[in-house]
């Protein structure tokens, strides 16, 4: 599989190659008639932006000039063929662009949605720290449930303990079942 980078390397390099050859046709041009050149120009190093706009320029120029450039050999579907090129070339850019957006939006709601789970989550604790203040044991197992650090390690516990623990467990979840509240 091809990385998109390597793609687009790809696409502006079979571009350019294209444009140049059309520049040179219209600067040789320009020596027999004024001004052949001035809607055909092309810059050393542009930016991909400025390299999209220039290209895109070229595809509005060329069938007005078409007749100038059959004279120098070029096929008569070299406008479809340019087309073709700068429409490869800017699906290969925006296609990248249009990822990282996705992903941006994607991410946009993360931190509200996340503030609100908190909030519910808070409002439980209130609700379960008053529902059991009178059973001390439940309320050790909900503040065990509720801490989130997960860097701890668990404690070696014998398995009288563990039985134990179990029965707690299931007692506190027959207590909070859904639908009591």
């Amino acid at each position: 599989m091809e990385h998109g980078w390597r793609r687009k390397a790809e696409a502006r390099k079979a571009l350019t190659a294209r444009l140049r050859v059309l520049a040179r046709i219209a600067y040789d041009e320009s020596r027999r008639v004024p001004d052949a050149d001035a809607h055909f120009p092309l810059p050393p190093h542009p930016s991909t932006h400025c390299f999209c706009r220039r290209a895109n320029l070229f595809v509005l120029e060329c069938p007005k000039a078409k007749d100038m450039f059959l004279r120098y050999g070029i096929s008569v579907t070299f406008v479809a063929e340019l087309k073709t090129l700068v429409g490869a070339f800017e699906d290969c850019t925006h296609g990248g662009w249009h990822r990282r957006t996705t992903i941006f939006v994607t991410r946009e709601g993360t931190a509200t949605e996340l503030a609100r789970g908190l909030d519910a989550v808070r409002t439980l604790d209130v609700i379960v720290r008053n529902a059991l203040a009178h059973q001390p044991t439940l309320m050790a197992l909900w503040r065990e449930i509720r801490r989130n650090d997960s860097r701890r390690k668990a404690p070696a516990t014998s398995t009288a303990s563990v039985s134990d623990d179990h029965e707690s467990r299931m007692q506190f979840y027959k207590w909070f079942r859904p639908g009591r509240f």
